[in-house]
């Protein structure tokens, strides 16, 4: 049974991670089309980090695997 606890947070762990990749990129271009109205002017480059989403994937399986060997 516990086998089976462990897959299953893990799956719904890298499933909410997979289902960010997309949210992102739509979060992405709704910002950079928010453009503010300032008296100076901003350059600012919005773009996702490849290392830090798979950061969060690890962080994400880490802690599955950590809450439910505690449970």
């Amino acid at each position: 049974i516990l086998m089976q606890l462990l897959v299953e947070s893990l799956t719904v762990a890298l499933l909410a991670g997979a289902a960010s990749v997309p949210m992102t990129a739509a979060l992405i271009n709704v910002l950079a089309s928010a453009e503010p109205s300032l008296p100076i002017p901003l350059a600012i480059e919005l773009r996702s980090d490849p290392r830090v989403m798979l950061f969060a994937f690890a962080l994400s399986a880490i802690t599955a695997v950590v809450i439910r060997r505690d449970s």
